[in-house]
């Protein structure tokens, strides 16, 4: 790091006990003050941090001083800083909020329940509104870590809302929030109202009460990069009211009783792509992930690389509603996964369908839609590897590979086939 009236924010060494941040004359370790031209600290308008001081007045004071970066001092590894908000921010264009922590001083909550951080945190005593509003652009977030009041139960909000619902065609640009974390909000990450070109990268959240991260935005908006994130042991981990054309890579979606929910039930949702993503110890005998349902049509939504988990013992279920459309899994491992559809002309392609031996009942591909395509795949130790219902007219059912299962395949009388099972192995040709 460099000395004099500068600071090196990006190899900046880890802190030490003892070692002091955010005044603004103070020059600790490799943090040098003051703070570089434009950059102001929330500590400088009075911030306490303590976790008992309100410090409402100090961000908003900060914030509407025009600076280009709010730094959030972190305090130390020993005494961390502990900032109590209950008032929405609403940064102003182009901001940066700024704490200097890269994830490695944080801990998960203990067996007791306790939070267990060592980093810096925000906590919001806020119920009904959100902590911060995002509306305009090109504002950013790093490291800022925010966990709901014990005392207040949210009934609305969330911590982070991108979007501008009452702005008619005005859009929210340039949003960027990476190594940030929200624990017990009413939703981590609220996206609503139009918004484009959103980053999203390397942030967790936890325990939310309705949705870890909740899209509802109508078209056209486009996220284009969601990335390396991790939502957990929440009701739904990721919910889709409306959207259209963003992808989400690398994604890690752990103990939630609904992984991943895509109902339209806001507006129409197409257009989204998920690669490599984690499903491990989303709750049994519920949907891990639940497709259409609602009043508007999900179509072209795509999983490459899907990877699920459910709880040991347990099975997990993908179910595609009638209005799922276009919908694609391709190159998946589902351990102990039923998958039903009900939609039209959705496709399950070289994907591996294996049941650890606990499964004793159960379909692993059950078919009620039209237009199905089921092909490439290997499905096996289940108790019925497909089944055509009364309905699922003219699916393709080619080139899988059926082992080990107690029966292979039923066909209602009044479900219809083509292709007749061309290349299946140890299937029956329809």
């Amino acid at each position: 790091a460099t000395t004099g009236a500068s600071v090196n924010v990006s190899n900046a060494a880890a802190p030490v006990a003892g070692q002091v941040f955010g005044a603004s004359s103070a020059t600790q370790g490799d943090w040098v003050y003051p703070l570089p031209e434009g950059w102001v600290s929330v500590t400088d308008y009075g911030a306490v941090g303590d976790g008992t001081t309100l410090d409402d007045t100090a961000f908003s004071n900060a914030v509407a001083s025009g600076a280009s970066v709010i730094y959030i001092p972190p305090g130390t590894l020993a005494s961390p800083k502990n900032y109590l908000l209950s008032a929405t921010i609403i940064p102003a264009e182009g901001q940066l909020f700024y704490c200097p922590n890269d994830g490695t001083y944080y801990s998960f909550p203990t067996a007791a329940g306790s939070l267990g951080l060592t980093r810096p945190r925000i906590t919001f005593k806020g119920q009904t509104n959100y902590l911060f509003e995002i509306y305009n652009s090109g504002v950013s977030f790093h490291g800022i870590n925010v966990v709901q009041h014990a005392s207040f139960v949210p009934t609305a909000g969330g911590h982070f809302i991108v979007g501008n619902a009452g702005a008619g065609t005005a859009y929210t640009w340039m949003t960027t929030i990476e190594n940030c974390s929200s624990w017990d909000g009413y939703h981590g990450c609220y996206f609503y109202g139009r918004f484009e070109y959103v980053k999203l990268r390397y942030n967790f959240v936890l325990r939310s009460i309705v949705a870890g991260m909740l899209f509802n935005a109508p078209i056209p908006s486009g996220g284009y990069e969601f990335s390396d994130n991790m939502v957990g042991a929440c009701p739904i981990g990721l919910y889709f009211k409306q959207g259209d054309t963003s992808q989400f890579n690398q994604f890690t979606i752990s103990s939630n009783t609904v992984a991943i929910k895509i109902d339209g039930s806001g507006g129409i949702t197409n257009q989204l792509f998920f690669n490599q993503l984690m499903l491990e110890n989303n709750n049994a005998g519920v949907n891990t992930i639940v497709i259409g349902g609602s009043t508007y049509p999900v179509s072209r939504i795509t999983f490459d690389t899907l990877h699920c988990l459910p709880l040991a013992h347990a099975q997990a279920t993908i179910l595609l509603n009638t209005n799922a459309r276009d919908v694609e899994f391709t190159n998946c491992d589902f351990y102990n996964t039923k998958y039903i559809d009900y939609g039209q002309r959705n496709r399950l392609v070289d994907t591996n369908i294996h049941n650890d031996g606990t499964l004793t009942t159960g379909t692993a591909i059950d078919l009620y839609g039209d237009d199905s395509i089921v092909t490439g795949n290997t499905v096996k130790d289940f108790a019925l590897a497909i089944q055509l219902r009364a309905g699922a007219n003219y699916a393709a059912i080619n080139g899988n590979n059926i082992r080990n299962n107690t029966a292979v395949s039923t066909m209602d009388a009044a479900a219809k086939a083509t292709g007749r099972g061309v290349g299946n192995i140890g299937i029956a040709d329809w």
